[in-house]
């Protein structure tokens, strides 16, 4: 059984010739299941519930997932199928999306190995804004197939599962960060009624209601859902990545709480393992002329991220989204710097940032307005110098440097706690705060020895700290 979505848009981008309509992509849609996890797929044959499942997919955001990943098919298709098929898996738990699929069908087994698909569960809200989220790694992993990605991969920095708000890799981040814009691009962009109301925060609700709906739970309603979707659309809107978190005192706390300290600019390596940051910038890109027309109307500007994406990856490089932003040029370029504030260009920026703040709070008109001079004439150097060598965006973010510090952290959800890893170029205070034995002025040398030069490797970081007393012996290196 398969479903077919279609939607009235322009999907190749580029302006249509006068008198044609446009282009109706289409995709199909084929629902699966298995009988456990080491089983195979085979199509759901049960008519009432491939309706159910037709209806739950419905939607804005799905329709405007299946665009894009019509595009993506068009600028990249794989060998089989020959046309665009988005399968679905349909299972408890499943929020996931795979690259590899086995099917049987008519008695035949298939084996799909550079397909990607998807894993839900047959609920409303998994086949619409968790399908969105998804289909972006689909749409990813259709442009990259052939790219050699592996090595780039470093799942031991961090010890928790992936979150908008923290700080893991660079992979991870980039990863994440691309379909996390999906996300933001649907709570400023979506025009049906359920989006409307959930990101606008249209109705309050008091009194016990028997659940999570009111307006007593919600300023942790997104920590108890994890996903923490309300909260992860505003930041990536309003660019808060940049800074460091306000959290202090404890592992998920500083890793997961969307608080933000808006004195304190992010380290550059933090800037850009940090799935948040890499959800704006690629955000902003696409939100840059405005969405009144809906999600649809925006399907023709993915054509240039998508190519870039695809130029990006090619590159192999250590920084994905520096590469991204420098493939596309202008715009991106542009949001990057204001998105980062500067700090992997200059290494006053902030500085400069804590002083416009401090300003700001004491009502310090005077000083307010020499530093906004002085930082007018930073951003216009900045944009000349990169646009120059757009390789300079990546001029203050040192390597990778993975340690381990031996305090057990975790999610108990997610299996047993690990040792507390982290990228010792990336780590902010509030995180190095936690390495046992510690102090302050511990973490203060090593973000003095960080902001003068980044660390070359783990000797590197062990000789520095050891000659400004920093117990070493806390942190362990990772290969």
């Amino acid at each position: 059984m398969l479903l077919i979505v279609s939607a009235a848009l322009l999907a190749c981008g580029g302006a249509q010739p006068a008198g044609r309509p446009a282009a109706e992509p289409a995709v199909e849609v084929r629902f699966l299941e298995r009988d456990g996890r080491e089983a195979p797929w085979r199509p759901i044959s049960e008519a009432a519930r491939v309706a159910r499942l037709r209806g739950m997919v419905d939607n804005d955001p799905a329709r405007f997932a299946m665009a894009l990943y019509q595009l993506a098919w068009e600028m990249a298709p794989p060998a089989e199928p020959a046309g665009p098929v988005l399968y679905i898996g349909i299972e408890e738990g499943g929020n996931h999306a795979e690259t590899g699929l086995t099917i049987v069908e008519d008695g035949r087994r298939r084996e799909l190995k550079a397909l990607p698909y998807l894993r839900l569960e047959e609920d409303p809200e998994s086949l619409s804004g968790t399908l969105l989220h998804e289909t972006g790694h689909a749409i990813h992993a259709l442009l990259v197939a052939g790219i050699d990605l592996a090595d780039q991969h470093d799942g031991t920095i961090a010890p928790i599962p992936h979150s908008t708000f923290a700080v893991t890799d660079r992979r991870t981040a980039f990863n994440e960060g691309l379909a996390i814009h999906l996300e933001a691009i649907r709570g400023h962009c979506g025009r049906d009624a359920e989006t409307r109301a959930f990101y606008d925060h249209a109705t309050l609700r008091h009194g016990p209601t028997g659940d999570r709906s009111n307006e007593y739970y919600f300023p942790i309603k997104d920590v108890m859902t994890y996903a923490q979707g309300f909260a992860r659309y505003q930041a990536v809107r309003d660019g808060l990545f940049a800074f460091e978190t306000a959290a202090r005192g404890d592992y998920l706390r500083v890793q997961l709480d969307p608080g933000r300290d808006l004195r304190t600019l992010r380290d550059p390596g933090s800037l850009v393992a940090s799935e948040g940051f890499v959800a704006s910038v690629v955000f902003h890109f696409i939100a840059r002329e405005g969405c009144a027309a809906g999600l649809q109307a925006l399907v023709p500007r993915y054509r240039g991220l998508f190519r870039a994406l695809r130029d990006a990856e090619r590159r192999r490089g250590p920084t994905p989204i520096v590469d991204l932003a420098a493939a596309l040029g202008g715009d991106a370029i542009a949001a990057f710097l204001d998105l980062s504030r500067g700090v992997t260009v200059d290494a006053e920026a902030a500085q400069v940032w804590a002083r416009l703040y401090d300003a700001s709070l004491a009502l310090d008109m005077k000083a307010r307005t020499a530093i906004l001079d002085d930082l007018e004439v930073r951003r216009t150097r900045w944009r000349d110098e990169v646009a120059a060598d757009p390789t300079l965006l990546a001029r203050r973010i040192g390597p990778i440097v993975p340690v381990k510090a031996e305090r057990r952290v975790g999610v108990l959800l997610f299996g047993e706690p690990q040792p507390m890893s982290f990228d010792a170029n990336a780590a902010g205070a509030p995180l190095l705060a936690l390495i046992p034995g510690w102090t302050d002025a511990h973490v203060a040398a090593l973000l003095a020895e960080r902001a003068a030069r980044p660390f070359a490797d783990p000797a590197d970081l062990r000789a520095r700290l050891s000659k400004r007393g920093v117990p070493v012996g806390a942190l362990t290196p990772l290969e």
